[in-house]
C-alpha cells in the first residue's frame, strides 16, 4: 500500500498553514523590532552610526540576533527597514 494517500485537500491546508504561520513570524518580528527600538536609538545617540557600529553595541549588551546568533552588519540593516516599514 503506498503512502501519503490522494488528499486533494492537502495543498489547501498546506497554504493555509503556510499563511498562518507566516502571520506568527511577522507579528514576532515586529514585536522584537520595537523591544529594540529604544537600545538602537539609545546606540545612534552614543554616536554609533553606520550598521556593523550598531551590531557591536548590540553585542556588547548582550543581545542576540533573531534566530540567536551575534547581531552583523546586514541584521542591523533589516532592523532598520523594518522600523521604515512600521512609518
Amino acid at each position: 500500500m503506498p503512502l501519503g494517500g490522494n488528499n486533494p485537500k492537502i495543498g489547501e491546508h498546506a497554504l493555509a498553514g503556510a499563511g498562518a504561520s507566516a502571520e506568527v513570524r511577522t507579528a514576532r518580528s515586529r514585536q522584537r523590532a520595537a523591544a529594540l527600538k529604544p537600545v538602537v536609538d539609545a546606540l545612534r545617540c552614543e554616536g554609533a552610526m553606520s550598521l556593523a557600529e550598531i551590531a557591536a553595541g548590540l553585542n556588547d549588551r548582550g543581545l542576540t540576533a533573531p534566530r540567536g546568533g551575534p547581531w552583523r552588519a546586514q541584521g542591523v540593516r533589516d532592523l532598520l527597514l523594518r522600523y521604515a516599514e512600521a512609518t
